[in-house]
C-alpha cells in the first residue's frame, strides 16, 4: 500500500485543503519527494505556483523534485 494511500484510509474523516500545505515544516516538506502522490501533487502545483514557490523556499532540497514535476501541456501528454 502506497504511503498516501494509507493516510487516506487512516484520516478518512479529515478534509485537507491546499493551504494546508502552509503549515508544513520544512522537515515534512523534504519527505515529499517519497511520499507525495506525482500526479496529484502535479496538478496541485500547477494550480497554484504559490505552493511550488513555498514549498522550494522553506526546503530547498525539493526544488529538483519540484521542478521535475510536469505541469501544463507535460501533464497532458504524460500518464505520470
Amino acid at each position: 500500500m502506497q504511503y498516501a494511500d494509507m493516510l487516506r484510509k487512516l484520516f478518512h474523516s479529515i478534509e485537507l485543503n491546499v493551504e494546508d500545505l502552509l503549515f508544513l515544516e520544512s522537515f515534512q516538506i523534504g519527505y515529499l519527494p517519497d511520499r507525495a502522490p506525482r500526479r496529484e501533487l502535479a496538478v496541485l502545483l500547477r494550480a497554484n505556483p504559490a505552493i511550488r514557490r513555498y514549498l522550494v523556499s522553506m526546503c530547498p532540497s525539493v526544488e529538483s523534485f519540484v521542478n521535475e514535476i510536469p505541469s501544463g501541456r507535460e501533464l497532458k501528454r504524460q500518464d505520470y
